[in-house]
């Protein structure tokens, strides 16, 4: 308590001995620097703000972008797809009998025609032709 009480009487000699000129240009300088401090902290909240806003706006761009890129090579694929089965050379190839359709020269024949197909499809590295029964 009683250092309080000294540290309190040493404050008022120091502001009750100096002169008006320099107690008012103490307090427009304190209050100045308040006014910045509180400019530059609300000014930076604000920022962080925006910057935030921003950059969730942009993933949200980026992972839309991306959602729709995945289901356009899907759909293409599909198309590609298709298009490989609907080729004559394919439809001729597996509707022959079985033993024609393991016969090698079929089996060439119809890769060739594949292979012929998907050349310029950066999309697709390999084909998969599976029975149904």
């Amino acid at each position: 308590m009683f250092k309080l009480k000294l540290w309190k009487q040493k404050m008022q000699y120091f502001v009750y001995s100096r002169k008006i000129s320099t107690k008012m240009s103490v307090l427009m300088i304190t209050v100045i620097t308040l006014a910045l401090f509180c400019s530059v902290f609300t000014l930076q909240t604000y920022n962080k703000q925006i910057l935030y806003k921003n950059t969730q706006e942009a993933a949200n761009t980026n992972l839309t972008s991306f959602h729709k890129l995945v289901e356009n090579t899907i759909e293409s694929v599909n198309t590609y797809s298709y298009i490989c089965l609907s080729s004559s050379a394919v439809q001729q190839g597996l509707e022959k009998e079985e033993d024609a359709i393991a016969d090698f020269r079929n089996i060439e024949k119809i890769e060739a025609s594949l292979t012929e197909l998907i050349a310029k499809i950066d999309l697709i590295e390999s084909i998969y032709i599976y029975d149904k029964e």
